[in-house]
């Protein structure tokens, strides 16, 4: 009878005989809600902005720095760790199956949008903005594509690890440390781009498949607060999924991807000290449409009144921020029809 008592089917071994409660249910289950919630929250927030991110900023040499805004940052996608080898294995460059694309974005560029506050872009910076986003576009959808797919394929390693080796709580920590790190590095630095999903798509494998197990693992079999649980559980998954949506598209909104980048946002022309650009209103812009300058102190940007007679507009504002411990002021200005089709060189003292 002894023998029979301690093999009897309800008993659970990984429940506590005598666990704290609250609502009616194990401390530990919203200990797993909560924790499930924001890992979610993490996984849809950023998968939400993966492909914009890479199309908009990552892979194109004229970056949106916010979500949404004008393209006015640089970068050089070759400096992303690896990304020289995944090109091989990625669509080659199709210009012509994207020269739809490319005309739309284009004309939407140069036309602006005055309830963005997205003033017009000269023409050929239109056009090589609109080139680089429809053309990494495809590549995007690929990495994209690799990323969701892997995230779901690991689990099974790490469900047979954690069976056989790890344990469940301890594959869920080294999940979400693994992850933690993943994301970190996406935030802080963007070279390390690909190694950042790799600790995602890592992580993602120890972590999900054993924290669900770890709900029905609080109850004795046979328990009826055990479909309640998994109900509550989900409501966290679900709650996670929804909030990030707010939140982390009003981040890149607000922040944009300089908040997840080790350099702010440099607007299309730098002026450091004597410096000379050649502009060409036949290529650069009509009248109307304006072009960025920048320098380090406002009154370096300054426009000759020989020039405003001429039509050359007065900046049409300023814009301040940081960047290595120096002010940097940038100004659109405009250019004048009577200077159409000419070539001009403008030099500025940063």
């Amino acid at each position: 009878m002894t023998a029979a008592a301690s093999t009897a089917p309800n008993a659970a071994p990984n429940a506590a005989p005598n666990q704290k409660t609250f609502m009616g249910h194990p401390v530990g289950l919203f200990v797993l809600f909560f924790t499930e919630m924001w890992e979610r929250f993490s996984y849809y927030g950023m998968r939400g902005l993966l492909k914009l991110y890479m199309v908009n900023y990552l892979f194109v040499g004229l970056r949106q720095a916010y979500q949404g805004k004008g393209y006015e940052a640089m970068g050089n996608p070759d400096h992303v760790l690896g990304w020289g080898v995944i090109q091989k294995f990625l669509p080659a460059s199709d210009f012509a199956g994207a020269a739809q694309c490319i005309t739309a974005k284009t004309a939407a560029l140069v036309s602006g949008d005055a309830t963005k506050g997205l003033l017009p872009m000269a023409a050929n910076l239109a056009h090589q903005v609109a080139e680089q986003t429809c053309v990494a576009g495809p590549k995007a959808s690929v990495i994209y594509g690799w990323y969701t797919g892997l995230v779901y394929l690991t689990p099974l390693i790490g469900g047979w690890l954690a069976d056989k080796y790890l344990g469940q709580r301890r594959s869920v920590f080294i999940g979400g440390a693994v992850m933690a790190a993943g994301q970190f590095l996406l935030f802080g630095q963007e070279d390390a781009f690909f190694v950042g999903l790799l600790l995602l798509i890592l992580g993602n494998g120890f972590f999900k498949p054993n924290i669900s197990t770890q709900v029905g693992a609080l109850y004795p079999d046979g328990d009826p607060r055990r479909d309640g649980a998994f109900t509550i559980f989900y409501m966290g998954i679900n709650l996670g999924a929804f909030l990030c949506n707010f939140v982390a598209g009003t981040l890149a909104m607000l922040y944009g991807s300089a908040f997840a980048a080790d350099e702010p946002p440099r607007p299309q022309l730098s002026l450091d000290g004597p410096w000379q650009f050649q502009l060409d209103p036949k290529d650069e812009g009509v009248a109307g449409q304006w072009f960025a300058v920048e320098a380090a102190y406002p009154d370096k940007i300054m426009v000759p009144g020989n020039w405003q007679a001429q039509g050359f507009g007065e900046p049409r504002g300023i814009a301040k921020h940081d960047y290595q411990g120096k002010a940097w002021y940038r100004r659109g200005l405009t250019v004048p029809t009577a200077w159409q089709g000419q070539r001009i060189w403008l030099r500025f003292e940063g």
